[in-house]
């Protein structure tokens, strides 16, 4: 097996084992269990065969961590396919997949920090994609007052005001100020996570910070991007690597499946020796 074959085999069994813990979460959750005619029903039908109303508002605040990894994964094996492709647009795929991984997942699947914030944070960004959807259909306008009565305990007296005034008179001004108070409340979290042994905190602010620079536009980054040919894939497995291996040790403790955790350490074990073939493999200095 020569240096890209095995780099391409991690990367892939990484992927599998994020689809077996994706499985692991979907076995008992709404999320998968609901079939269409119950949706279409309004009724669910429990395990013991007892009819219960579906509160379909309710699926993804209740779901959404799983929403997240599902469109995580989603994004990773289409995203895999274009890595022999020589474009500089899949430069632009990267910002999305690390913020999945170090955004995202490490919120929405730390089972050991304040989970009022968690669950305060997943409220106001299910309610901002629900106030989008309600613009102009009655059906989710009225799922957003449906999740907004049943948790608007969670919220504090700011957040009540922006999202009530949100509800009464929708502009996407309000929106984007709503979206840019749950980001702080984001980074507030985010500042008590500490990144596993061997990925340097110091340079995952560097490559975020790259990475943003790039998705927003500036021009010298996106020049030197296009410019660098040689490097592509290496920054592409770079963000990779580092993304995956964060997934799915947040996704396996936060599920503390054994049989996971197990395969989880073979990874592991075996990150850095993927890290510095890639490195050998694809970085060719300029």
């Amino acid at each position: 097996m020569n240096s890209e074959e095995e780099i391409l085999t991690y990367c892939d069994k990484i992927i599998q084992l994020l689809k077996e813990e994706l499985d692991v979460l979907k076995k008992d959750s709404v999320y998968s269990a609901v079939s269409p005619s119950e949706i279409k029903s309004g009724w669910i039908t429990t395990k013991i065969g007892i009819l219960k109303p579906l509160y379909q508002h309710r699926i993804l605040f209740e779901c959404f961590h799983i929403v997240i990894l599902d469109s995580f994964l989603t994004l990773l094996k289409n995203i895999l396919q274009f890595s022999n492709n020589n474009t500089f647009l899949l430069d632009f795929s990267l910002r999305t997949i690390y913020e999945f991984s170090f955004k995202y997942i490490d919120t929405h699947f730390s089972p050991f920090l304040n989970s009022e914030l968690e669950h305060r944070i997943r409220l106001l960004r299910v309610l901002i994609d629900y106030l989008i959807l309600g613009k102009d259909n009655q059906r989710w306008k009225q799922y957003t007052n449906d999740l907004y009565r049943e948790e608007v305990n969670r919220l504090d007296e700011r957040e009540k005001k922006m999202i009530e005034d949100c509800l009464r008179n929708f502009n996407f001004e309000k929106i984007k100020r709503i979206n840019g108070y749950t980001n702080l409340l984001y980074n507030k979290f985010l500042e008590n996570i500490k990144p596993l042994p061997f990925l340097d905190e110091n340079k995952l602010k560097i490559v975020y910070s790259l990475l943003s620079h790039l998705i927003h536009g500036d021009p010298f980054i996106i020049k030197g991007v296009i410019e660098d040919n040689k490097n592509k894939k290496g920054r592409f497995f770079a963000v990779f690597l580092m993304s995956t291996i964060n997934a799915i040790n947040r996704v396996g403790r936060f599920i503390n499946n054994p049989q996971i955790s197990l395969k989880i350490e073979y990874f592991n074990s075996n990150f850095l020796k993927i890290w510095e073939i890639s490195k050998r493999y694809y970085y060719k200095p300029q």
